[in-house]
């Protein structure tokens, strides 16, 4: 039988090259997934001094860069394994439980046609795909087909959760937790993603510069008083953030409403703290504690400044949660190395091609055997021909 070695060269080179083809940056480690280089911290550092201009009006003088010691104590915290009381960076898994708990679970509890409600729930899938689709291939399944169906009238209860289940939300909300994982099961789980969900919108939008993004604030605002399953909590929420827009603006720059949600959520942990939601394995206190940033507390030099570079490392896309950090906030097709032709996406043509390989193999091996069978009946056929004299006339 032939070698088939010259004839599987061509399949050896094109799943060669869906496997090594595509942009590098969408397979490089978050930063907070491993001890950060010095080029990368330093770069990290100069791209903040940009980010913290946001913090102040153009006239005013922007704070000093964040100490490094901030930066890299985060990213030791991110780097260590979870303990008992030891709060964690938020995880997909729990940014994703909470978007699905709260557009199935909460929006789908709620008259979609009350006054208020419906444009709430379209502005918050809108911000929702706006800031994370980019960063998450997971989420961006999820929310990119929701977003592109939202009609600008209230659908009907049975039309919403429809629309869910055909962009691939599941009927039941998940009810486990992974940094938001509380001591008992009704304690932590989905207000802490919830808060941790909206932290990571306001981090996301800073690193950005809000580039194209709209503020999380506002929307965050209307989503929890109309739709949030706890009334009591949406009630006291709206009272404490009553005077929001005259603090920050109705259109807050992105620093301004990352550092406003942090203070308005230390607010909320010191009223809370002790009460019958306050976990004791976890309890509430302001965050982060000096042992994460000693350089983040009241009274500090350049607080607001360390405060904003700790939250950015802590919620922002280079926590670990996001696919594509580096990604911009409006969605960009990616290349091969994720998405190809007809919407397969790389590890799904990699199969294809060792399909096609394995079915050719096995058509090859049929003929050469049915090639070396015809070869031997023919010598057959022909031997008593080959054995007796040619007649001469």
């Amino acid at each position: 039988m032939p070698s088939l070695s010259p004839l599987l060269m061509p399949l050896a080179a094109l799943l060669l090259l869906l496997a090594s083809t595509g942009p590098r940056a969408a397979h490089s480690v978050p930063a907070a997934a491993g001890a950060p280089s010095a080029n990368s911290e330093s770069a990290s550092i100069d791209e903040l001094r940009r980010l913290l201009a946001l913090l102040r009006p153009p006239s005013a003088v922007a704070p000093p860069a964040a100490a490094p010691s901030v930066m890299a104590k985060v990213a030791r915290t991110s780097d260590s394994p979870s303990s008992h009381g030891e709060l964690r960076p938020p995880t997909l898994d729990d940014l994703r439980s909470g978007i699905i708990r709260a557009l199935v679970s909460d929006a789908a509890a709620v008259s979609l046609d009350k006054p208020g409600v419906w444009p709430a729930v379209r502005d918050f899938v809108r911000l929702l795909n706006s800031h994370l689709s980019a960063r998450s291939l997971e989420l961006g399944r999820l929310l990119r087909p929701l977003a592109a169906w939202l009609p600008e009238e209230p659908p009907s209860h049975d039309r919403w959760l429809r629309a869910l289940a055909d962009a691939g939300f599941p009927t039941r909300p998940p009810d486990a937790w992974v940094s938001c994982r509380g001591s008992k099961p009704f304690l932590r789980g989905y207000p802490c993603s919830l808060w941790q969900l909206f932290h990571t919108l306001t981090a996301v939008r800073f690193a950005t510069a809000g580039a194209s993004g709209p503020p999380v604030m506002p929307v965050m605002r209307r989503f929890i008083i109309a739709c949030f399953s706890c009334r009591y909590c949406a009630e006291n929420f709206d009272k404490g953030t009553a005077g929001m827009e005259a603090e920050i603006g109705a259109q807050p720059a992105p620093g301004v409403e990352l550092l406003y949600l942090w203070r308005r959520h230390n607010a909320v942990n010191k009223r809370l703290s002790g009460e019958s939601s306050d976990d004791p394995a976890y309890p509430k206190a302001r965050f982060p504690s000096a042992a994460l940033c000693s350089e983040c507390a009241e009274g500090a030099a350049s607080a607001d400044a360390n405060a904003a570079a700790f939250l950015l490392r802590w919620y922002g896309p280079g926590a670990g949660w996001a696919s594509h950090p580096e990604g911009g906030s409006d969605f960009v097709m990616p290349a091969i190395s994720t998405v190809d032709i007809m919407g397969f996406f790389r590890v799904d043509l990699v199969i294809v091609a060792l399909c096609f390989a394995c079915a050719l193999d096995a058509l090859l091996v049929v003929w050469c055997r049915l090639s070396h069978s015809a070869r031997r009946l023919c010598r057959r056929d022909l031997s008593p021909f080959r054995r007796s004299p040619i007649p001469v006339f």
